[in-house]
């Protein structure tokens, strides 16, 4: 009978194999950035397009919800003469006295609305876009390091 030298190779099902190293990561991570980058760019774009309620006409587009066009240009422009009066407004619950009068719904109309100036938002806009921008590279391996801590594979 033929004797085998079976112990110095290695079974099949023993074998180790290096993981294969991950590919695109830094692509992905690129196209990310300039999706995100682009995002920002619109919403900037957006919202200083037409911030400023300088005549009670420009009041008139988020008054839809009022069928008469006469009752919809009297809320108007009591919204208008109570901006002018309080200005500036700390926040759009500053419209809360023409709920009583006017009959405004606030509460549809306050996602619509923006109380501070273009001046405000072009100034504030690029510190956050950019802490936004500038941390998407710390994500992916911030969320790889929770993952090893919770014990995740």
């Amino acid at each position: 009978m033929a004797v085998t030298k079976s112990w110095a190779t290695q079974p099949a099902f023993l074998a180790v194999k290096p993981a294969p190293k991950p590919r695109g990561g830094l692509i992905a991570l690129a196209g990310a950035s300039l999706f995100t980058a682009a995002g920002l760019l619109m919403v900037y774009a957006g919202k200083t397009q037409s911030l400023a309620a300088d005549r009670p006409v420009n009041l008139l587009p988020l008054l839809e919800s009022f069928p008469d066009r006469t009752e919809r240009q009297s809320v108007a422009g009591a919204m208008f003469a109570l901006i002018e009066r309080k200005r500036p407004l700390p926040n759009v619950g500053a419209l809360a006295p023409l709920r009583r009068t006017h009959n405004l719904p606030l509460a549809r109309l306050k996602p619509l609305l923006a109380v501070r100036t273009a001046a405000e938002f072009q100034r504030e806009f690029p510190w956050g876009g950019a802490s936004l921008w500038l941390a998407m590279p710390a994500s992916p391996p911030a969320f790889a390091g929770v993952r090893r801590r919770q014990g995740w594979r």
